[in-house]
């Protein structure tokens, strides 16, 4: 059930989503963009940016 929980309340820190592949888009978009989402979905999940939900 703690499994369940924990997903019930998805954002990126706990794994409950992440960001969505850019498929058609791939090639259309900078390496240095693409650098630059994953470091901040790196950021986001291990604290370094926090986010405030209120």
């Amino acid at each position: 059930m703690e499994q369940f929980h924990k997903f019930s309340q998805g954002i990126l820190q706990n794994g409950g989503v992440g960001l969505a592949p850019f498929h058609d888009w791939e090639d259309s978009i900078s390496a240095e963009l693409k650098a630059r989402i994953q470091e901040a979905s790196d950021g986001i999940r291990d604290g370094s940016i926090p986010l405030s939900f209120e």
